[in-house]
């Protein structure tokens, strides 16, 4: 499984590996964390700590505005090459992509077509 957040998105994924890590499942999964720079990760040090406990955890980074001198993996946004290639890398035979994105404006949120969500019904 790829799960790809960037920023604080990371927060719900962080309990997904936690979970698969607790539960010992053989399962691979691969995060590609994107944040602006090394200050800005979210639970750095605990993805790193999860992905040296675990063999079939692995924890991919990218920065998109500021990276360490001695930085030799990708810089920037995440983009289509990037998903195919780490899911290459991952041993899948073909990269299949599908993504779902938000974007918050306003604070409300908005589908990436920049659609609103339905309102909820009232209860």
């Amino acid at each position: 499984m790829l799960l790809v957040p960037g920023g604080s998105g990371v927060v719900p994924l962080r309990a997904m590996l936690r979970h698969h890590v607790a539960a010992h499942s053989p399962a691979a999964m691969r995060l590609l964390y994107s944040a602006r720079s090394p200050r800005d990760l979210v639970y750095g040090r605990e993805l790193s700590r999860l992905a040296d406990v675990d063999p079939e955890v692995d924890v991919q980074l990218t920065f998109t505005r500021h990276w360490p001198a001695n930085w030799n993996r990708h810089r920037g946004r995440i983009d289509r090459g990037l998903l195919e290639r780490i899911a290459l890398d991952a041993g899948a035979a073909t990269a299949d992509l599908r993504v779902r994105t938000q974007r918050v404006r306003g604070g409300r949120r908005q589908r990436a077509g920049g659609q609103r969500p339905s309102p909820r019904p009232a209860s």
